[in-house]
């Protein structure tokens, strides 16, 4: 079902004429889906854009972890401040602002569970990570994976007709020891992590603070082993 809306998706934004938004018959043509799905899918993606009040396909954990980077009431220049579980800007002020109708023991026991925030000894709470990735493949992490797909045939599409390209880059080896794909997994996970971090910095320190026309950018990095090309 989430494939099928990320099709809609991409379909309806990326293939439409002279700019404008890719119409019902042609997004069941593109997508294979029938007039009706189009339309019903459509309606999903609409509802769900207009519940998470512009945040794209963003759960409340990840509402929590991003506002918990960006929000200078519980940040320092983008990095996460310890936070004391009770009282002013604490974790449970965290969690009323940005957790929406979640109850806060279960938005706070997924946190814990999944790694995302950890316990001083002195009692106080910290984030060890800067993003919320569920496990297994329920809803949450399947709408991940439809954003990211997203993300990334956006920019083919953008690059494939535009005269200057936006960046698209990749750095790959066809023929390397299997011992050590490990190790360049862990280098570009410290790396990759790293630089991420410096820019979701920068993207926080220049959010809009008027009523400017907006915009969504980002960057993803991704590593990848081929168990197949090495047959």
């Amino acid at each position: 079902m989430v494939s099928r809306e990320m099709y809609v998706d991409v379909a309806t934004r990326e293939y439409g004429i002279e700019g404008r938004p890719t119409n019902i018959s042609r997004v069941a043509i593109l997508t294979g889906l029938s007039r009706k799905q189009v339309r019903e899918h459509r309606r999903q993606l609409e509802d769900r854009t207009a519940d998470d009040s512009g945040s794209f396909y963003m759960n409340p954990a990840t509402r929590v972890i991003t506002g918990w980077h960006e929000d200078p009431d519980f940040s320092t220049e983008g990095r996460p401040n310890e936070l004391a579980p009770r009282g002013e800007r604490s974790f449970a002020d965290l969690l009323a602002r940005y957790g929406g109708d979640i109850p806060p023991v279960a938005l706070e026991k997924e946190l814990r569970r999944t790694g995302v925030i950890e316990e001083a000894d002195n009692g106080m709470l910290r984030a060890t990570k800067r993003v919320f990735m569920p496990e297994g493949l329920d809803e949450q992490y399947l709408r991940l994976f439809g954003a990211h797909i997203h993300d990334l045939a956006s920019t083919m599409s953008y690059n494939a007709r535009a005269d200057q390209p936006r960046f698209q880059r990749a750095a790959s080896a066809e023929k390397v020891p299997v011992a050590i794909a490990a190790k360049f997994h862990q280098i570009v996970r410290k790396q990759g992590q790293e630089l991420l971090q410096r820019l979701d910095a920068w993207l926080a320190q220049h959010e809009a603070t008027t009523n400017e026309a907006v915009t969504r950018i980002g960057v993803g990095i991704y590593f990848f082993q081929d168990e197949d090309a090495a047959a």
